[in-house]
């Protein structure tokens, strides 16, 4: 046995490549490049893109539904009582008292009053007089009534010439007379539930149209109803 096994040749059974998945290709393939970790960070970047988008337009959403709710509505303005008194017939010194109702109709938002001006006006285009009001708060769902004097022998710009047309007017039994109240502020909307978040703005109320008869020839009435409510102009 030895010797037939000796005798036959010796048959050479090629070996296949490890890289080879073809058992009858001998020969060695080129390894495919790896395709899979650039797909995965493509995906990666694509699912942040979303993320980033969908919180977004959800953040987007809930800011607007908080700033509709809890937006700061515009405080209201009303003309309790004016009041016209002269110190002397022979001279153009004249008081004027005016009282308002300041109210705030917010729920959260506390207003707090600054730099309050008053002015009253002649046929909307003569200042008669003017003065200044001390910083006053009001909170939420109140009101708050205010008294302001002017006059005083101290009238705005052209007070003095539009006092004389008045009293041109009284001499020619012209009583009745036309009155516009501007009332300017500095509003700052306060409120501790967002932080001690503040919001300033600026107010500007116009009370027009107020007829008023001098009775005599120290005194005069307001002519129409009461309260009279002043409207935002700025």
């Amino acid at each position: 046995m030895e010797s037939l096994a000796l005798g036959l040749p010796k048959i050479k059974v090629p070996q296949a490549h490890p890289g080879n998945s073809d058992e009858e290709d001998p020969q060695p393939r080129s390894s495919r490049p790896n395709i899979f970790p650039s797909r995965s960070i493509s995906k990666f970047i694509l699912t942040l893109a979303f993320i980033f988008l969908v919180s977004l337009t959800f953040g987007g959403i809930v800011f607007s539904l908080v700033w509709l709710t809890f937006k700061a509505e515009t405080p209201t303005l009303w003309l309790n009582s004016l009041s016209v008194s002269k110190t002397k017939s022979s001279t153009l010194t004249t008081k004027y008292d005016v009282g308002f109702t300041y109210n705030n109709p917010n729920r959260i938002w506390e207003m707090e009053f600054d730099h309050v001006e008053v002015y009253l006006f002649h046929e909307r285009t003569h200042c008669l007089a003017s003065t200044t009001m001390e910083r006053f708060h009001i909170g939420v769902k109140n009101e708050k009534c205010m008294n302001a004097s002017l006059g005083d022998g101290a009238p705005c710009f052209g007070g003095d010439s539009v006092l004389e047309e008045i009293k041109q007017a009284e001499r020619k039994n012209e009583t009745a007379v036309n009155f516009n109240i501007f009332v300017t502020a500095k509003l700052t909307f306060e409120c501790s539930f967002w932080l001690l978040w503040k919001q300033n703005e600026i107010f500007i109320f116009s009370c027009s149209d107020i007829k008023f008869s001098f009775a005599n020839a120290t005194a005069g009435r307001f002519i129409g109803g009461v309260p009279k409510m002043c409207k935002r102009v700025w």
